[in-house]
């Protein structure tokens, strides 16, 4: 089976992340092929999964990266933005970029499922494919649904 895993973070630094991680090499040693979207602001290549990283404004200039760094529910140890202070056109840049990677996986990796770490934004836009869509809330994506009005409807 091909498996697209989605996650609105990093995969060092922070429990989701690690958390997926640690799925997606569970799932390729079970003879899985596995690829992850996540963001990031720092360049890591020793993972034995296909990665698709978008990368993010930090300590290191990163050709392609967002012009800021990215967003979290609350905090992570290389980010202090939060969803809830992106400007509009930032939200809208997070978004659109995630979306064009997403439907750049779906066309060249061709998933036979999605799972998507958070019921959030990219669930969301992954609920928008004929595919599979498997969705693990974690709570503080939960805390972020109801925190403001401009994220409502999320996944409704």
């Amino acid at each position: 089976m091909r498996i697209l895993l989605i996650n609105h973070f990093p995969l060092t630094g922070s429990g989701s992340g690690v958390y997926t991680e640690n799925i997606a090499n569970s799932l390729e040693n079970l003879g899985h092929d596995v690829c992850v979207i996540f963001p990031d602001n720092v360049k890591i290549n020793d993972y034995k999964f296909k990665t698709h990283p978008i990368y993010f404004k930090y300590k290191e200039n990163i050709k392609g990266s967002l012009p800021f760094n990215f967003p979290c529910f609350t905090t992570h140890p290389r980010s202090s933005q939060t969803f809830y202070n992106l400007t509009e056109k930032q939200l809208e840049l997070y978004k659109t970029t995630f979306q064009k990677a997403i439907e750049e996986e779906i066309k060249t990796f061709k998933p036979d499922v999605i799972h998507a770490g958070h019921i959030w934004l990219l669930a969301d836009i992954a609920s928008n494919y004929n595919i599979p869509l498997i969705i693990t809330a974690h709570g503080t994506d939960l805390i972020g649904y109801n925190k403001i009005d401009k994220f409502k409807g999320i996944l409704d």
